[in-house]
């Protein structure tokens, strides 16, 4: 039996563990998925497990993907080219990190917004959504705004950071949330989302309150229902060393729609 599972904190009883467990269940594949629950700096302890228990892959959430590079025996190339890691293989005790997070938001995002947008702004703490943010700079965006209360360094000159308490007062072609919409953003729909043609929510694959809000005011809104698909195939597709066919891509996809 292979085993796999997600390294990370605060993440117990996600989607993950349901979609590939639900994968493998479909696919009669003998294999099981489960969460590996994170407290402080335990990483050396949990990659010496994934080798000495013959762990055949793992996904890593934050707050991990970027300290998790350093005991990695290969980078793929797309972790040096985002500086994070989201995949784990384990080949016979040789770790490899990957990253899918650019290939899949670039999936959702050329579902949704048109060639030729110049402006994008990010709703996220420092860090979390480096992938999302190098792609987008990547595609030619003039102006990335990043909307944090906590300062970070900005990679790009095209680049500026702006606390939560000044979002109504910014305007650009899309606005992604990157972290939980709650009752913290207290900024009315009218003052909010008129300021923006489009609206991404990397929040699951479910219809939230911002996409909810995003509609209301005439917004093109989707949910990360794309790049939930596309980072599991392209996780699967790592595991298993080889593409899946189109009829296992479907069945992630109804899975997706499932959890």
């Amino acid at each position: 039996m292979e085993f796999y599972g997600l390294i990370g904190r605060g993440c117990s009883g996600g989607y993950l563990p349901r979609l590939h467990n639900g994968f493998f269940l479909l696919t009669q594949r003998s294999a099981a998925y489960k969460d590996f629950e994170l407290e402080g700096e335990e990483i050396s302890l949990v990659i010496n497990s994934i080798r000495t228990l013959s762990i055949k892959g793992v996904n890593v959430a934050m707050p991990y993907k970027k300290s998790i590079i350093a005991f990695c025996d290969i980078l793929d190339k797309s972790v040096t080219e985002t500086g994070s890691v989201d995949v784990l293989l384990n080949d016979n005790g040789c770790i490899t990190g990957y990253n899918t997070a650019y290939r899949g938001f670039g999936k959702l995002y050329e579902g949704v917004c048109p060639q030729g947008l110049n402006s994008a702004a990010v709703i996220s703490d420092p860090g979390n959504t480096d992938s999302v943010i190098l792609y987008l700079h990547d595609s030619g965006i003039d102006e990335i705004i990043l909307i944090s209360d906590t300062i970070g360094d900005c990679p790009f000159e095209n680049m500026r950071m702006v606390p939560y308490d000044l979002i109504s007062d910014i305007s650009a072609d899309v606005i992604i949330n990157g972290k939980s919409f709650s009752d913290d953003f207290e900024i009315p729909d009218e003052i909010f989302f008129h300021n923006f043609k489009y609206a991404i929510d990397l929040c699951g694959p479910t219809q939230t309150e911002f996409i909810r809000m995003a509609e209301r005011a005439g917004l093109v809104a989707v949910s990360g229902r794309a790049m939930l698909i596309h980072q599991a195939v392209l996780a699967q597709e790592i595991w298993q060393g080889h593409s899946l066919s189109p009829e296992f891509t479907d069945m992630i996809e109804y899975l997706v729609d499932e959890v």
